[in-house]
């Protein structure tokens, strides 16, 4: 086009006059702002900086993946805040908690169901629903729940203790929780006390044990008959991605306060093994690379393997 010749052209000539000032000693002047058609005038803001959202990031703050996924985790420093949307994304954490809700309804059935075992899913599933809302208290992105996340996290920890045993108590709390969470699926506020001032450690929400479930769970229920065959991966590829981020997760809550082992540096070494093939699985699925996702897999098995050798909560 010509307009643009003539840019290049003037762009040419100011280059060489500046040249030639320095080269006589005199100081650099400031060239005019250049007049642009007002075709590509319209194609530059006029200030870039009014485009620009939200605060403005600390020196040193890590980058995010540019497909918004969860990217392998870094600790947490002093004064800083643990990045939990580099293993789970808030999706993730909403699709759990949904999941669970509708798993309650066979165990709270009816006070024979609860007494006949169901008490025992009830514990082990408020205790996770206790973790993933202790997440989202702390989570540095969005995610649902946020805003009385700290005293669900309370209510479902003293829900999941309640349900130790089957009793009249228990069953009346449980079915409460179990009402709680209904009416969080249909978006409606749900009463709770306010939450602790100083949070409980992770250990006093759930029992390593069940936590230990819960990712066999996954990796052997889920995980390993998705990557059992291409087929079957690509028919699964988004719970495989979701499972995947619930192991990074726990793997990463495994070592916090007030679990066993929590200050062993070779069960932190296996916990990290697992966390860093969880999040290879994850991006294997996202990527919907099937010989990659059933190779994660497999470490994701063997990290397992090894650490049950020498530790079992």
């Amino acid at each position: 086009m010509q307009y643009s010749r003539n840019f290049v052209t003037a762009m040419l000539l100011l280059a060489a006059g500046v040249a030639w000032a320095a080269d006589e000693g005199e100081p650099p002047r400031r060239a005019a702002r250049p007049a642009f058609p007002p075709d590509v005038e319209s194609v530059f803001f006029v200030d870039a900086r009014e485009q620009l959202l939200g605060e403005r990031p600390g020196r040193g703050a890590a980058v995010a993946a540019g497909d918004g996924a969860p990217a392998a985790a870094s600790a947490a420093g002093d004064g800083e805040r643990f990045a939990w949307s580099r293993l789970v994304s808030g999706q993730t954490l909403a699709d759990e908690v949904k999941r669970i809700a509708n798993g309650l309804q066979a165990p709270l059935a009816n006070a024979g169901k609860f007494r006949s075992g169901g008490f025992q899913q009830c514990r082990r599933d408020f205790g996770l629903l206790a973790v993933l809302f202790a997440v989202a208290a702390q989570y540095d992105g969005e995610t649902r729940f946020a805003d009385n996340a700290a005293a669900l996290r309370d209510q479902f920890a003293r829900a999941a203790a309640a349900c130790q045993a089957a009793t009249d108590d228990s069953l009346a709390l449980a079915q409460q929780r179990r009402y709680d969470l209904e009416d969080l699926m249909r978006g409606q506020s749900v009463a709770a006390p306010d939450a602790a001032e100083q949070p409980p450690a992770w250990g006093e929400l759930v029992s390593l044990s069940l936590l230990m479930q819960r990712m066999e769970t996954a990796l052997e229920e889920r995980v390993d008959p998705a990557v059992a065959s291409e087929r079957t991966f690509r028919r699964a590829e988004l719970d495989v991605q979701r499972e995947a981020q619930l192991l990074a997760m726990l793997a990463e809550v495994i070592q916090r306060e007030g679990f066993d082992f929590a200050d062993d540096d070779q069960y932190a070494a296996f916990a990290q093994r697992l966390q860093d093939a969880a999040g290879a699985l994850n991006h294997a699925a996202e990527e919907r690379n099937y010989e990659a996702a059933r190779a994660a897999a497999g470490q994701v098995g063997q990290a397992c393997a090894a650490c049950h050798e020498d530790y079992r909560g």
